[in-house]
C-alpha cells in the first residue's frame, strides 16, 4: 500500500515521512505573497492517504480572509515542512498544490481532527464546534514531490 504517489514506501525516508504524516500535529505551509516572498505558517492538519488523485493530501483548515488563503488564490504551488531533529536531520519537505474547498471538511474528517486536536483546542479556550466555526475555510494540499533525508 503506498501513501502517495510521491512517496516511496520502500525507502527509509519514504516510511519516515508517512510516519510522520500521520503523527505530528504541526506541519509548516509556505504561500507566496504578491511581492514574491515566501510566507511560513504553521498549521494543523489532517493527512488523508488516498484522496481525489489517488495520492495522499493533507487537509488544512484556516480562518476566513487570512493572508496564505489570499496567496493561495493567487498562486496555488506551495511547500510543506516538519521541523527537524536536533541536529538537523530528519527532513522532510513536500511540494505540491493547495486549493480552497468550498465544501469544507466532512462530518468524519471533524470528528478526526477533533480527536487529534482535542487537547490543543482545549487550550485555546474554546469548544470543538466554536474552532470549527472560526477555521470554516478548507485547504486541500496534494504533495507532489517529496524533498529530504
Amino acid at each position: 500500500m503506498t501513501t502517495s504517489a510521491t512517496i516511496d514506501l520502500s525507502t527509509t525516508h519514504g516510511r519516515r515521512a508517512a510516519e510522520r504524516l500521520r503523527t505530528e500535529e504541526v506541519v509548516w505551509l509556505t504561500t507566496v505573497d504578491p511581492a514574491g516572498t515566501p510566507q511560513p505558517t504553521p498549521v494543523w492538519f489532517l493527512w488523508e492517504p488516498g484522496g481525489p488523485t489517488g495520492g495522499g493530501e493533507l487537509l488544512i483548515v484556516s480562518r476566513p480572509g487570512t493572508a496564505k488563503l489570499r496567496n493561495v488564490r493567487r498562486a496555488p504551488r506551495v511547500a510543506l515542512h516538519f521541523g527537524t531533529d536536533a541536529v538537523g536531520d530528519d527532513v522532510v519537505v513536500l511540494l505540491g498544490r493547495a486549493d480552497l474547498d468550498d465544501a469544507g471538511l466532512t462530518s468524519g474528517q471533524v470528528a478526526a481532527f477533533d480527536l487529534k486536536y482535542a487537547a490543543a483546542i482545549g487550550r485555546l479556550g474554546t469548544t470543538p464546534e466554536e474552532f470549527h466555526a472560526q477555521y470554516a475555510v478548507l485547504l486541500r494540499v496534494v504533495p507532489d514531490r517529496l524533498r529530504g533525508w
